[in-house]
């Protein structure tokens, strides 16, 4: 009776080690390669960001040379367009999910009084970023514990896989010796 269960095994667990090997490969390339897709992708967004970002303290200068109010306030409007043409790229990477409570963009041509735009963009800036560095740690934790999901059933795939070759070639050494 032992023998014939030796025997199932060492013809199954070969069997069910290459398709599990299999699976794990299907999940390697789907689930661990799409997060780590969207931590490029965030990784993207926040350099889109910081390009615009960079322009600011330009912006920022231009302004305090302006001798005119109306020029300063000209400026002021350039540099929010600007600001937000960088939020965008941060808000089209979260998930709709994260982007509840964020204000909308709004145009920076439309009329509203500059530093009611200031600090629309302000908040959104501080919402955004807050909201794009929870969404990266939960992805880096998510990538994290599939890597080491991974690890572990490939290990328990692999050892099944040689027990069961082991337990072939045992059997093929008993056949050729006799019990």
């Amino acid at each position: 009776m032992v023998t014939r269960y030796r025997v199932l095994l060492g013809e199954l667990l070969p069997v069910f080690g290459t398709v599990g090997l299999l699976g794990l490969w299907l999940f390697q390339q789907t689930g661990i390669e799409h997060r780590a897709g969207e931590l490029r992708q965030i990784a993207t967004a926040r350099a889109v960001f910081q390009t615009y970002q960079s322009t600011n303290a330009i912006f920022n200068a231009i302004g305090e040379a302006a001798q005119r109010p109306a020029l300063q306030d000209s400026i002021r409007v350039s540099q929010i367009y600007n600001y937000e043409l960088g939020l965008r790229a941060i808000e089209d990477v979260l998930p709709a999910a994260r982007r509840g409570g964020i204000p909308p963009a709004g145009s920076a041509f439309d009329g509203i009084p500059t530093g009611v735009k200031m600090e629309r963009t302000q908040k959104r800036l501080e919402l955004l970023q807050g909201r794009l560095s929870e969404y990266e740690q939960s992805l880096r934790a998510a990538a994290e514990a599939d890597a080491k999901l991974y690890l572990v059933l490939y290990l328990a795939i692999s050892a099944a896989s040689i027990a069961g070759a082991v337990l072939k070639a045992a059997d093929k050494l008993v056949l050729k010796t006799g019990p």
